[in-house]
């Protein structure tokens, strides 16, 4: 080992122990990667308008701090947020929902419930239930 190089024990105790494994999250890469497309288009099209920041801010009635802090991709952006940005710019979102070829993303049912009851689908498709037919009393002769 050169003068220049460290041994394990001065790094672990530079950084105040061992290192860990690394982890990856693929869904924080994933969302974290979508809002960074999303902040991008969105400071795109504001360029392309000859809008800045302090203007989106005005627009929206929100503090050009907030307005910078969102287009940063910093935080993760609320959906309606996205939205009010863009109508800012004089644009409107169009999203499209493609199926992900690239794994096998199964999803396990929350309960034992929920994985022996089919799923139907939203209830304004269900056909409605047949309709009971209303109790006639009898009359008894005594």
């Amino acid at each position: 080992m050169g003068d220049s190089e460290l041994s394990q024990a001065e790094i672990a105790d530079m950084f105040g122990g061992e290192a860990g494994p690394v982890v990856i999250d693929a869904d924080e890469i994933e969302v974290s990667l979508a809002l960074r497309t999303i902040c991008d288009q969105l400071l795109e099209a504001a360029e392309k308008a000859g809008v800045d920041v302090n203007e989106i801010a005005r627009r929206l009635r929100v503090s050009p701090s907030t307005a910078n802090r969102l287009l940063g991709g910093e935080n993760d952006m609320r959906l309606s947020a996205t939205v009010l940005y863009a109508r800012s710019l004089g644009c409107k979102w169009d999203f499209v929902l493609t199926p992900d070829v690239t794994t096998r993303a199964a999803v396990e049912p929350a309960d034992a419930h929920a994985a022996a009851t089919p799923f139907i689908g939203p209830t304004a498709a269900r056909a409605p239930s047949p309709k009971k037919p209303d109790r006639v009393p009898v009359a008894h002769d005594n």
